[in-house]
């Protein structure tokens, strides 16, 4: 056990500080998340703008890879 030579009433109002700066940091961090995900990364969540990004045209294959056959969504007119 550490004995420092400070009273007991001093250690006591530095063990409530700590704990009272740890709290209101924590509490301030969630309040910056908060923000940060609501203002930010929730935009567009639902991709209503239609962005897209190429898919793998090359058929891979390893002994880990899945190659899901696709049905081909043209339509033609006649």
């Amino acid at each position: 056990m550490l004995l420092l030579p400070i009273h007991v009433d001093v250690l006591t109002a530095l063990y409530i500080l700590t704990i009272a700066i740890g709290y209101i940091c924590l509490m301030m961090e969630g309040l910056w998340m908060s923000l940060l995900l609501k203002h930010h990364l929730m935009e567009d969540v639902f991709n209503n703008e239609n962005e897209s990004f190429m898919q793998e045209t090359r058929l891979m294959e390893n002994e880990y890879s899945v190659n899901l056959p696709t049905v081909s969504t043209t339509f033609e007119t006649s």
